[in-house]
């Protein structure tokens, strides 16, 4: 049996994952990342902070601060949207200071692999879009929120115990 903190604290990841899944689901399907998911991580976010012993608010604090400044920046140049800088502020109030550049780095490798699978499944778009020298319009552009979503679940989900389930208790 699972202590109360433990079992809450896989209840709080378990939503967070359910959530970053939405969130994904919707930005593939509609090109929007609704703003009740990031409502809902900040919401988790509290019970994570009073749950998580490892968990320094301070350093949370800075990472989604950081996060925000950075997207906000690329959002402002039309480089991702709206949705995705909310999105990727509030994951990383659950990743932290220590791993938010693994964080990034993942979320870009991610990324990019989306971005490949687009032009792979749309090649007369990327024609298109090489022949103008990248002016034309790209479409519906890359669900960014997919790869904000893998490299949280990656960051959280990476160093969890590998527990041992038993029916004969």
């Amino acid at each position: 049996m699972f202590p109360a903190a433990e079992g809450a604290r896989i209840g709080i990841l378990a939503l967070v994952l359910v959530t970053l899944g939405v969130a994904s689901l919707s930005d593939w399907c509609h090109r929007r990342i609704p703003n009740w998911t990031v409502g809902a991580l900040v919401l988790l976010y509290a019970g994570w902070a009073s749950i998580e012993r490892s968990v320094s608010v301070t350093q949370s604090l800075e990472a989604a601060g950081i996060a925000f400044l950075v997207s906000f920046l690329l959002y402002a140049f039309r480089l991702i949207g709206a949705g995705d800088s909310k999105l990727i502020s509030a994951v990383a109030l659950f990743v932290g200071m220590p791993p938010l550049a693994e964080f990034a780095l993942v979320m870009s490798l991610a990324g990019g692999v989306l971005a490949v699978m687009s032009l792979v499944s749309h090649p007369t778009r990327a024609l298109v879009m090489l022949q103008m020298g990248g002016r034309a319009d790209a479409g519906r552009g890359v669900p960014y929120g997919i790869a904000i979503a893998l490299a949280g679940a990656f960051i959280l989900c990476r160093d969890l115990p590998p527990y041992q389930f038993s029916l004969t208790g």
